[in-house]
């Protein structure tokens, strides 16, 4: 089996040479003169429109009919009815203690993942990297995952000045307090705080 990805962007020189290899079912390695037969199947991947990269004469419209056997379809990841259950298994698959919080879920599950499930690979990994436990929280996660959200974060993470006002004053500006409360360290508060210009009152006396 050959995977052939990105065809759509192979230049038109290489999609000839292709299309005479699919043709033919043998090459002639580099330096030989006997032909050696091919047992081969082509699986090819693109992101391209192939039949407008063939109205634009970027790509040929024979190799584009010896290639398209049968075509599946594979939509982006922000579009999977499924996000959630691929998101535990991914996770399960590097280390199976690890957990998402609820908030956590939310946050991943509206973003729209342009890198679509490498990307989803690479924010996992740096969260479990971040995580001083085996639960994962929004603050554990890489920034730009909340940068095109679709959807709030849930509340309780506090991660609003005026939520996190109300808590902190509740507690009488009491950082550990309201840390142990919301079930973060008191760094992931002090960071809250500076993000959204608060600071802990005077003390009287």
């Amino acid at each position: 089996t050959l995977f052939l990805d990105e065809i759509g962007d192979m230049p038109l020189e290489a999609q000839t040479r292709l299309l005479r290899v699919l043709a033919e079912r043998e090459i002639t390695p580099v330096g030989g003169t006997r032909a050696q037969t091919l047992d081969i199947r082509v699986i090819a991947a693109t992101h391209c429109d192939l039949k407008d990269r063939i109205k634009r004469g970027l790509f040929r419209e024979d190799l584009y009919f010896r290639l398209n056997g049968a075509v599946c379809t594979m939509p982006p990841l922000r579009e999977r009815q499924d996000i959630e259950w691929l998101i535990d298994k991914l996770l399960a698959q590097r280390d199976s203690n690890s957990r998402l919080t609820p908030e956590a879920l939310a946050a991943l599950t509206a973003y729209s993942w342009p890198g679509n499930i490498r990307e989803l690979i690479h924010a996992l990994d740096y969260a479990r990297a971040l995580a001083s436990s085996a639960e994962i929280g929004v603050d554990d996660l890489p920034e730009h995952v909340f940068e095109s959200s679709q959807q709030p974060i849930a509340p309780a993470s506090a991660d609003d000045a005026a939520t996190l006002r109300h808590r902190l004053q509740a507690n009488d500006w009491n950082v550990s307090s309201t840390a142990r409360q919301l079930g973060v360290d008191r760094t992931t508060i002090h960071r809250r705080m500076r993000k959204h210009g608060l600071s802990l009152p005077p003390r009287s006396g």
